[in-house]
């Protein structure tokens, strides 16, 4: 066999352990459920088998009401807010956030969508979502309204900006300044029962709005 012939078969038989050896990792990763909680892991907030190791992305400061209104999305980021969510989340569900789609500019605002690591669709608090819209027009209203009525926990008066209350439908109005927001947080699907969907809810509602509070600007 001349040198040719030898390095031809040699290359070959590369080529044939090297297929062997892909298939055999590809089949031991698909009997350990834990190599797939996540299509890429750092997506996943608050997971504590995945320590931060990368600065995290943080928004800018919105000035004047007029830099909000240009680019609402870019007061927080998708990663802080997520980070922020991760700990009531987890009590709530037992599980963990991870990103969903990016944030999408919504009229008067912004929402940030995030849905359960590792869990079904039909799973209930599969996915939240979490808005926050200025309220131009009606946010004195909505603010002394929601601290006119009486209710139990959690509702009422909010530790967040000069002011903020939490009303139904896990809905808190805040002040800042000579604006109002309002930040919602909706998770889907429901639990059949949902009467306790709001003291549920609450605790995201409010670490949202503490961040949002250092964000956005008051006049």
């Amino acid at each position: 066999m001349n040198r040719r012939s030898i390095a031809l078969v040699v290359a070959g038989v590369i080529v044939v352990a090297a297929a062997i050896t892909f298939f055999v990792v590809r089949a031991g990763d698909s009997d350990n459920p834990d190599t797939d909680i996540s299509a890429d892991r750092s997506n996943v907030f608050g997971h504590p088998g995945q320590p931060s190791t990368q600065p995290l992305p943080t928004g800018r400061p919105a000035t004047v009401t007029a830099d909000f209104v240009r680019e609402p999305c870019a007061v927080v980021t998708v990663e802080e807010l997520g980070v922020a969510l991760a700990q009531p989340f987890h009590l709530v569900s037992g599980t963990f956030l991870r990103r969903d789609r990016p944030p999408a500019v919504k009229a008067g605002g912004c929402g940030y969508s995030f849905i359960a690591d590792g869990s079904d669709a039909a799973e209930t608090y599969h996915q939240v979502e979490v808005t926050v819209t200025q309220q131009t027009a009606d946010g004195a209203k909505l603010m002394t309204e929601c601290l006119a009525r009486t209710g139990p926990i959690p509702y009422g008066k909010v530790d967040a900006g000069d002011q903020a209350c939490l009303s139904a439908g896990s809905k808190l109005v805040i002040k800042l300044g000579a604006n109002h927001y309002s930040i919602n947080v909706a998770a889907t699907p429901p639990r059949a029962d949902r009467r306790d969907e709001d003291a549920e809810l609450a605790p995201m509602v409010k670490a949202a709005a503490k961040l949002f509070a250092t964000r956005l600007p008051s006049g």
